[in-house]
């Protein structure tokens, strides 16, 4: 084994190791969900406990699943992709804590609640901030949860840096990724060793996410306005083709 190989598989590791994990509580039965916990029957749900924070500050969140299915979760480090959200002035859901993605390979597992249990998870609040409506939801999973809102703190150098980091990207409408991708400039993210949105707003547009001759027309103009990206593009527009090949291919 090399020297470099080496030395990464013992950063993943200490990864894994090191990482503070959201969730509080292994997967427990909902006979001990406490009373007060709002939980509706037939489904998957999150109640943020505002009433009782922890000494740090954070929301105790419930993730309960009272559906009929096990509960499969994309996690990194522990962390199921539960974040903070505010209500803006015109009255949209934003996300008020940013995320960095880990290099390492190891850090994204999966994990399983099964019906008729819970998690407790540790929701994130930063210490100095101001009071706001709140509440909390899952990113980055095969299915869409928010909690209950309530009053709670965001801080605005948390809202600038979750509006530029990559899950902004990953999870982010068709006009924001195409403007990302048609920056003349690198447009930086400071959260990650993924630095230049650009790149990942053009793998973005082939992930399928998008119409496929619109995510197209993007590139050829990024490629054209930006010939420094023309190997990310190329590379972009392959995926996208392959991807749809494939998809004809299983309809037909």
């Amino acid at each position: 084994m090399s020297p470099f190989i080496r030395a990464a598989l013992t950063v993943c590791i200490l990864f894994s190791i090191l990482a503070t994990s959201t969730v509080l509580s292994r997967e427990t039965s909902i006979i001990f969900l406490p009373s007060h916990i709002e939980a509706p029957d037939g489904r998957v749900s999150l109640f943020a406990d505002y009433g009782s924070l922890q000494g740090d500050g954070r929301v105790p969140v419930y993730l309960v699943n009272k559906s009929a299915q096990d509960l499969v979760l994309n996690t990194q480090d522990g962390d199921i992709y539960l974040k903070l959200q505010f209500k803006d002035s015109d009255g949209n859901w934003v996300r008020a804590q940013p995320h960095g993605y880990s290099w390492c390979g190891n850090s994204y597992t999966k994990r399983t609640v099964p019906a008729g249990h819970y998690l407790l998870v540790s929701g994130y609040q930063p210490i100095n901030g101001v009071v706001h409506t709140v509440r909390y939801r899952l990113y980055s999973q095969d299915i869409e949860v928010v909690s209950n809102a309530g009053d709670g703190v965001i801080a605005e150098l948390d809202i600038q840096r979750a509006s530029s980091d990559v899950m902004s990207i990953r999870e982010g409408a068709f006009d924001y990724v195409s403007e990302v991708a048609l920056s003349d400039l690198p447009v930086e993210n400071k959260m990650d060793h993924m630095r230049d949105l650009r790149e990942m707003a053009i793998w973005e547009l082939a992930s399928g996410r998008f119409d496929p001759e619109e995510s197209r027309q993007v590139m050829l103009r990024v490629r054209e306005r930006s010939p420094e990206m023309t190997k990310t593009v190329d590379g972009a527009i392959q995926m996208l083709d392959r991807n749809l090949a494939e998809s004809h291919a299983d309809s037909a």
